[in-house]
């Protein structure tokens, strides 16, 4: 075991998930704004000051800028389910106000927020003047119903191959009644081309990010049709999850789950006579037989070894049925993630100490059961389905 690793193991919090990764988001925003920034600085000869960063959760409204409290909001919803391009193009919409107010001092423009200045702020950042930005106008553009349907069809397979409990297998015949339904094919299913990715901070904000969240994470990319990097430069550290929409929703659900799982795993051994009984004599000191983190390295293990198990037995099954038709390696996945993360160290974590409790927590691992679904509330955090 390393003794880095002792520093940074602590209880899991959803509140502290959700802060820290709302600390990540406005850690990007802000190096987009200051690229943003040069571009204005180039054009204007000035910068905008900095503002204040908000992460609201309204679905209403992408983004907003607040001169009176110098305040550049946008939408939970929008960063973790859009393409970081239209994040951008909201990020500049909001800048071309910012501009207009803060550069120009000129925010009459007929009482017209959208008038002739901005439309020139605008034109200096490259976006679109008339761009939507709010939940209601994007639902105007509607998506022909057959490719609706189809999309769905082929998000409930994702689903059904990525999770092996019965919410799975609802979600297979699911979707097997929409194809009869609407008279749709599997080549149709297999050839959707309109795939959103994503990328998404996870997690805790790490000093080092310790042994077993590596061999977690590893985890979630061998089982759950997403791809995970390691970003961070002296000590701040957090995962990165990238992938399609409904993918990375799953992935960041279980990837909590089995953190939560695990930490209740620990706090449970540590009430059984086998941990009480844990110090050893030596001839220096006493100490302790079982570890925290090898035992979470081992619980994660465990369920590896299971996934790897179910896996085999439910390709099987559903080959010999004719029920498997999306390959489960998807190389648009691998050649977008490479993309959007080139150049950069490729790192891969450790596998930890097969001591101090590995072998007790691999045999609890062996065991756990995803439980129930997947639903982001209106906070924008994770929760499961009752």
């Amino acid at each position: 075991m390393n003794v880095n690793d002792v520093n940074d193991v602590n209880d899991v919090n959803d509140e502290d998930f959700y802060n820290d990764v709302k600390t990540i988001w406005k850690d990007k925003l802000l190096n987009a704004f200051c690229i943003q920034n040069d571009i204005i600085r180039d054009n204007l000869y000035k910068h905008l000051p900095c503002p204040n960063f908000e992460i609201t959760s309204l679905k209403q409204r992408w983004g907003e800028w607040e001169a009176s409290t110098q305040t550049l909001r946008l939408s939970y919803h929008l960063l973790e389910n859009y393409e970081w391009d239209a994040v951008i193009e909201t990020l500049k919409h909001e800048m071309a106000h910012m501009i207009v107010d803060e550069i120009w001092h000129d925010i009459s423009d007929n009482n017209n927020s959208h008038g002739e200045l901005f439309k020139k702020a605008c034109d200096i950042l490259g976006v679109d003047s008339a761009g939507s930005h709010s939940s209601i106008e994007k639902s105007e553009y509607r998506i022909p119903e057959k490719e609706r349907v189809t999309d769905k069809i082929y998000k409930l397979f994702r689903l059904g191959e990525s999770n092996y409990t019965e919410e799975a297998k609802a979600a297979i015949i699911k979707a097997q009644e929409l194809m009869i339904k609407h008279n749709i094919s599997m080549s149709e299913v297999s050839n959707v081309k309109q795939k959103v990715f994503i990328f998404r901070p996870v997690g805790k904000i790490y000093k080092k990010v310790p042994s077993y969240v590596h061999r977690l994470a590893d985890i979630i990319s061998d089982y759950y049709f997403v791809k995970h990097i390691y970003i961070g430069k002296l000590n701040s550290h957090y995962i990165e999850f990238y992938g399609e929409t409904a993918n990375v929703d799953i992935a960041d659900y279980i990837f909590h789950f089995l953190l939560k799982e695990g930490e209740r795993e620990w706090n449970e051994f540590k009430k059984t006579d086998e941990y009480k009984n844990r110090y050893s004599e030596s001839y220096i000191y006493k100490r302790s037989k079982y570890s925290k983190v090898s035992f979470l390295n081992g619980v994660y293990s465990g369920f590896s070894q299971k996934l790897a198990k179910d896996k085999k037995e439910v390709t099987t099954k559903m080959n010999a049925n004719n029920t498997l038709p999306i390959c489960l390696n998807d190389p648009l996945l691998e050649e977008k993630y490479k993309k959007h993360y080139r150049p950069v160290t490729w790192h891969h974590g450790s596998s930890g100490s097969s001591s101090g409790g590995f072998s007790e927590g691999k045999a609890v691992g062996a065991k756990i059961v995803i439980r129930q679904g997947v639903q982001r509330n209106n906070s924008g955090s994770v929760k499961m389905l009752t």
